[in-house]
This record gives C-alpha cells, structure tokens and sequence, in this order.
C-alpha cells in the first residue's frame, strides 16, 4: 500500500468517525439540553449566552456533520472516476469538518462546565 492509499484510507476513516461523533453529541443534545423557557432538563440553559454557545455549538457540529458527508462524497468520486488522489478536491471539506467538530464540541463543553459549576 502506498502513501495515497493511506492517505486515502485515513481520511476516509478520520471523516466517517467525526461523523458518528458529531451526530452523538447532537443526539445528546436533543436529549438533555432544553431551549423551552419553563421545561426543566439537566441541562437546561438558564441565562442567555448559555442558549447563544448551545446553538453555536449545535450548529458547528451540523456543519461539521455535513462536510464529512462532503468528504465522503468526494472521495467516493475519486474512486469510482479512479483518479489519484487531489488533495484540493478533499483538503478543503475535510478542514471544515475538523474547524467545525472542534469549535461545536468546545462550545459544548464551555457550556457544560457552565452549567456544573
């Protein structure tokens, strides 16, 4: 296997676990985290920049979400046209889901902490 297959290989698997992880975290969210005003959950958000960082948060990890479907796609694309691997076809969607996994899952934790402390 040479250094494009790998490269290949890792990317794939990197995006398809943001993915997963990204899509649990909004799972959770949609469990215990409560915008209603009069609701009472775990998590509830009881000022307002606790709703701002919950969305942001909820947010990022959409996009997050979406651009490794993005990847997939892409790299799905290069194996079915069996061309080499272009980097600025993938280096682009793969960055914004690392961007945006990274920023929605601190905003959450900065939330989370928030709200134990």
């Amino acid at each position: 296997m040479d250094y494009t297959e790998k490269a290949f290989a890792q990317t794939a698997d990197a995006s398809k676990q943001l993915i997963t992880i990204g899509t649990a975290i909004i799972a959770f969210c949609a469990t215990f985290v409560n915008v209603k005003i009069g609701d009472h959950y775990p998590f509830e958000p009881t000022a307002p920049w606790h709703r701002i960082v919950v969305v942001v948060g909820a947010v990022s990890l959409f996009i997050s979400v979406g651009a490794g479907t993005w990847t997939q796609l892409a790299l799905a694309d290069v194996l079915i046209k069996q061309e080499t691997l272009d980097e600025r076809r993938l280096k682009y969607p793969y960055r914004i889901q690392i961007v945006a996994f990274a920023v929605g899952v601190l905003m959450l934790a900065l939330y989370w902490i928030a709200r134990i402390l």
